[in-house]
């Protein structure tokens, strides 16, 4: 054990800091069991899109986390800060899951979207007077067959 792990004992946290301790590693599983699904039952192969964004999704809300654990450590009880230089990690994983929020909103704005494209743009009228012809022919089509 180095120096600051024999300094720093659990017991001498608060609770509900040695809760957010002990519950990282239940989130990391969590998050892998989340994405595992998605690999199994999502998207599927080539992509894999909804489970390469879940997984960044989950680990960067655990990096958020760890990040906070951190920086109350370093607070409370005097446990060193990394330098990073001019990396920011926290808004690095802030504008990632804002970015994957943003477009799951979108997606659940519009859950099923129509594919135009591949629709004729028909007006109502013309569809009408087609059904209108249809039935007249599958009545006379009918009549038909009963005199044979």
């Amino acid at each position: 054990m180095d120096r600051v792990s024999r300094q720093l004992e659990l017991g001498k946290f608060s609770e509900k800091l040695q809760y957010r301790i002990r519950s990282m590693p239940n989130r990391i599983y969590l998050a892998n069991r989340s994405v595992s699904s998605l690999y199994e039952y999502g998207d599927g192969p080539p992509e894999y899109y909804d489970a390469f964004e879940e997984r960044t999704f989950r680990f960067a809300e655990i990096g958020v986390e760890a990040i906070e654990i951190n920086d109350t450590l370093a607070r409370a009880h005097g446990v060193p800060l990394l330098d990073r230089g001019s990396w920011n990690p926290r808004e690095y994983f802030l504008g990632i899951m804002g970015k994957i929020a943003a477009r799951r909103d979108e997606e659940q704005a519009t859950p099923n979207p129509a594919s135009y494209w591949m629709l004729p743009d028909v007006p109502i009228e013309e569809l009408t007077a087609r059904h209108a012809k249809l039935t007249t022919d599958l009545a006379a089509a009918m009549e038909r067959q009963k005199g044979k």
